[in-house]
């Protein structure tokens, strides 16, 4: 068993979800997957370290379904301060293809310089903070929410590539921890966002199963649409965020393309309890 130095706060909501994968113990004996090759089977739960601990992770195939809030979620991971993070689904009976996104979104109004990548001024920020206002906040739901911070990595390589495309496209080597936490780990707390909500990032959805420019319809994250992360990836011929695509593959896109997919993302705080449920589409975990 791998040791390390911030263990994460196991609540019971996330204690409930970790003992269905075999408890904790059984999960940080894993090795570390290869992120050379797609995940197209059920390889169940891994462990990494994010800005606040130990982070446990779905990987490819999942019975990781969460309802909460009058929608259906995926589980993407146990965060390091036991929060636990999750994407949107959409609602019953409806899990592929429009219906699990909010809708179509730029990422921003412009392609043309690199701040257009800060999800801090983007279009789709304000996308997502309309959703979680009307669906989260207005509905009551808001004192279930953690503030935990998303990762809006705007470190450079060099001139024609974030800090991203070498550490996903060219090393295949994904981090659950923020390059640059001061600048870019945006939260409530720090006055970085205004609602505890974000995207994906491209690392988590490496971590997940995706691979850059290679297809996997098998894994959880393919919903049979393309839809964005929070990932800067290229700034050359305008700038690009990542994205994930139809077959799964994770690419990326010029941040004014409106046709591309909003699948907001949030976390449950770590006291959360989960009363029922196997993870499974037909019996999803169901937060009291």
């Amino acid at each position: 068993i791998k040791n390390h130095p911030c263990k994460t706060p196991i609540g019971p909501g996330a204690k409930f979800i970790l003992d269905h994968e075999g408890g904790i113990n059984a999960i940080e004996a894993k090795l570390t997957p290869d992120f050379n090759k797609v995940a197209t089977t059920k390889e169940g739960m891994f462990m990494a370290e994010d800005d606040y601990g130990e982070s446990y992770y779905y990987r490819g195939v999942a019975d990781n379904w969460l309802s909460f809030g009058g929608f259906y979620w995926r589980i993407i991971r146990i965060n390091g301060d036991g929060s636990i993070r999750l994407i949107y689904s959409g609602t019953k009976d409806n899990h592929t293809g429009e219906a699990t996104q909010i809708g179509t979104s730029a990422y921003n109004t412009s392609d043309n310089q690199e701040k257009y990548a800060d999800y801090k001024i983007s279009t789709i920020k304000t996308t997502v903070d309309s959703w979680y206002k009307t669906n989260i906040l207005d509905k009551g739901y808001d004192n279930k929410i953690a503030d935990t911070g998303y990762c809006n990595d705007m470190t450079k390589k060099n001139t024609r590539e974030f800090g991203s495309w070498d550490r996903l496209y060219n090393n295949k080597t994904p981090t659950l921890k923020c390059p640059d936490k001061d600048s870019d780990l945006l939260s409530k707390s720090n006055n970085k966002l205004t609602y505890p909500a974000g995207l994906l990032t491209q690392d988590e959805a490496t971590f997940s199963g995706g691979g850059y420019y290679t297809s996997n319809n098998e894994y959880y994250l393919t919903t049979r649409k393309w839809y964005w992360t929070m990932t800067p990836a290229r700034a050359d011929s305008g700038v690009d965020v990542g994205d994930v695509r139809y077959s799964g593959l994770l690419g990326n896109d010029h941040v004014s393309d409106s046709s591309v997919g909003v699948r907001p993302v949030l976390s449950l705080k770590s006291d959360t309890v989960i009363t029922s449920g196997d993870g499974t589409e037909t019996n999803p975990y169901v937060v009291e």
